[in-house]
């Protein structure tokens, strides 16, 4: 394939992938939105107002003043308890299955849109499927905007050769910061070593004038 049809090709596709990316994401961002959803804080508050009502019910009962604390606790931890662990994540529940509801109506029409970018991607492709990313695609055209390819062939093993080569660089630093902390961890004992003969020394001598 000519450079020039390459590149067109490579720019079709980026533009689709972008799209497709920015709706995946946007549903991602919606499911953990979903997925972490909670009203911890507002089920606490109502657990003690819950509590307090309580409370006020058996004051009328409350014969000594030691049965005032002792109720205090009991109605507040009843109150908080019951809406932490028991109401509150009953509500919770039910509402993410609302939530979720709603997304899966909102983001219909993008799932099929991003289905029929992927089915176009598939039809229309010229790269193996392992090169369909924005990540390779963005590097392709990158290489051939900067002209340092000719053929696809040459710009998949460039690709190849750049992640093979940031792969090391990654696994390189996660060393270097292992031995980095081992570092830190030896000069500790070599301190406390010393500590440790510093402290005999003077034990050693406080003991010559016994």
């Amino acid at each position: 394939m000519e450079l020039h049809l390459l590149k067109k090709h490579l720019n079709e596709a980026y533009k689709s992938l972008i799209i497709y990316t920015n709706y995946q994401t946007e549903i991602e961002n919606e499911r953990y939105r979903i997925m972490f959803y909670n009203k911890n804080s507002r089920h606490i508050y109502i657990g003690l107002a819950i509590g307090w009502a309580l409370y006020l019910i058996a004051y009328h009962f409350i014969i000594s003043s030691n049965q005032v604390v002792i109720t205090g606790f009991i109605t507040f931890g009843f109150g908080i308890a019951v809406m932490r662990w028991i109401v509150g994540p009953i509500l919770d529940k039910r509402k993410k299955e609302s939530m979720k509801e709603a997304a899966r109506k909102r983001f219909e029409p993008l799932v099929k849109e991003m289905d029929s970018i992927a089915l176009k991607l598939e039809e229309s492709a010229i790269t193996p499927e392992k090169y369909r990313t924005l990540h390779a695609v963005s590097h392709l055209l990158d290489y051939i905007q900067n002209g340092r390819i000719d053929t696809l062939k040459e710009g998949i093993n460039l690709y190849e050769d750049e992640m093979s080569k940031q792969k090391q660089q990654h696994s390189l630093n996660i060393m270097l910061h292992q031995n980095e902390k081992m570092i830190r961890q030896n000069g500790k004992i070599i301190l406390q070593q010393r500590e440790m003969i510093r402290a005999q020394r003077t034990t050693n001598a406080i003991l010559l004038f016994k």
